[in-house]
């Protein structure tokens, strides 16, 4: 094989195996396929009772109050992922349907929802709690790392 074959060979390699990497570890049906009518979650605020200066983002699910509990604590497996139920609409670009809200096998009280970003490469996800369970002993899995927000202190 000659030299300029060989390299034009490296070349097109290089470039499959970047397409390969790129759609693998950023797809939009990573963790589950939207359902054919998923809720779509608006960014709300919840301000914590304790105190009023302190305040997150919630999403509303089943009756419930969500806010941010943690994020992932090494890997995730998608056979951890019961369904994928909605996603959160973006504002600024309303039609996108990438910000993915999940609900946990294990987790028959729906304690936790996760959220993912589906267009990003490499993304990890990240977790909301049902406020109604603060001060609570509940199961949480073990690849959910706490992030130590006031409100759940």
């Amino acid at each position: 094989m000659s030299k300029k074959l060989q390299k034009l060979s490296k070349i097109i390699l290089a470039l499959i195996c970047c397409v390969i990497v790129l759609t693998g570890c950023g797809g939009s049906d990573r963790f589950g396929r939207l359902p054919d009518n998923p809720i779509v979650f608006e960014h709300e605020t919840y301000q914590d009772p304790d105190n009023a200066d302190d305040t997150y983002a919630c999403i509303v699910y089943g009756g419930r109050t969500y806010v941010p509990y943690g994020t992932l604590d090494g890997r995730i497996d998608k056979s951890v992922v019961k369904e994928c139920i909605g996603y959160i609409r973006d504002r600024e670009n309303p039609g996108d349907t990438s910000m993915r809200v999940y609900t946990l096998k294990g987790d028959d009280g729906v304690n936790y929802l996760m959220n993912s970003l589906t267009e990003a490469i490499m993304e990890q996800p990240s977790f909301y709690r049902a406020v109604d369970t603060n001060g609570e002993d509940i199961y949480t899995p073990e690849f959910i790392d706490p992030l130590d927000y006031d409100c759940w202190k």
